[in-house]
């Protein structure tokens, strides 16, 4: 009976290790700036790293493919304007036309802070998914997060008394 647990066990772990490993993409979630005051528009930049040989599409994938969504979670006062997609890449595999990228690409998005929105930590979450493709294309997702504190200053004047 220990033995065939520890059969079920070893194949349960292999194959949880196999769907970690699977993934040829890897997304972060970086920002522009930590310190803004209500009403700025700061830049927030989804970074996907491939591996060697992988890609990822454009928003328009051409032929094929599809792209990268982002799924934006916010507090309330910071709003997700649209992707800002860099350039791609004109890629022709077994006769169909298809726009990607390799290696790495960053699609920069604008977060828009509320007029009315109070100084201090605020969690900024997106989920995030693609689909990645060497000889097969396989969907892959990863949620991105950072917890940033706004600090905006404003400039004090001393009076003088004479």
């Amino acid at each position: 009976m220990k033995r065939i647990f520890a059969v079920g066990l070893a194949v349960c772990l292999a194959a949880f290790s196999h769907t970690a490993i699977a993934a040829h993409t890897r997304a972060a979630l970086l920002l522009t700036a930590t310190a803004a005051k209500p009403g700025d528009t700061l830049t927030a930049a989804i970074r996907l790293q491939m591996d060697p040989g992988w890609h990822t599409y454009w928003h328009n994938g051409g032929d094929a493919g599809g792209p990268t969504k982002i799924e934006w979670q916010l507090p309330s006062g910071v709003t997700a304007g649209e992707i800002q997609w860099p350039a791609p890449e004109k890629y022709s595999a077994e006769g169909l036309i298809t726009y990607v990228y390799h290696d790495e690409v960053v699609l920069l998005v604008p977060l828009k802070l509320d007029t009315n929105l109070k100084p201090g930590a605020v969690e900024l979450r997106a989920k995030v998914s693609w689909l990645e493709c060497e000889k097969v294309c396989v969907p892959g997702k990863e949620d991105v997060g950072q917890t940033e504190y706004w600090r905006y200053h404003t400039i004090f004047r001393r009076r003088r008394s004479h």
